[in-house]
C-alpha cells in the first residue's frame, strides 16, 4: 500500500512540475534570454530534455510510463513556444515605438 501512495506522489509532483514548462518556456522568451526563433529551432533538444526527465521523474524503469510523460512535456514545450511567438512580436512593436 506504501508503494503504490508513493509512486501516485511522485507521478503527480512529476505532472504537475512539467504543466509549469509553458509558463516557464514564456518567461524566457519574455526576459529576452532566448527568442521563440531560436526557442523552437531547439524542439529536438527539448524533446530528447523531456524523455530524459521523463525517465528520471517516472518511478519505474519502463519506456510506457516515461513516454506517458514526455510526451505532454513536449507538447507543452511547444505550447509555450507558440504562446511566445504570439507575445513577442507585441514586445518588438512597443520596443521600436518608444525608440523613435
Amino acid at each position: 500500500m506504501r508503494e503504490v501512495f508513493s509512486m501516485n506522489v511522485q507521478l503527480i509532483l512529476a505532472f504537475g512540475a512539467g504543466f509549469e514548462l509553458p509558463i516557464v518556456v514564456y518567461f524566457i522568451a519574455l526576459t529576452g534570454i532566448a527568442t521563440p526563433k531560436t526557442l523552437l529551432r531547439g524542439t529536438k533538444y527539448g524533446v530528447l530534455a523531456s524523455f530524459v526527465v521523463g525517465a528520471v521523474l517516472t518511478p519505474t524503469p519502463d519506456i510506457v510510463t516515461q513516454a506517458l510523460l514526455a510526451g505532454p512535456l513536449s507538447l507543452l514545450y511547444l505550447l509555450g513556444v507558440g504562446a511566445a511567438y504570439l507575445f513577442a512580436p507585441r514586445r518588438k512593436k512597443e520596443a521600436e515605438e518608444g525608440a523613435l
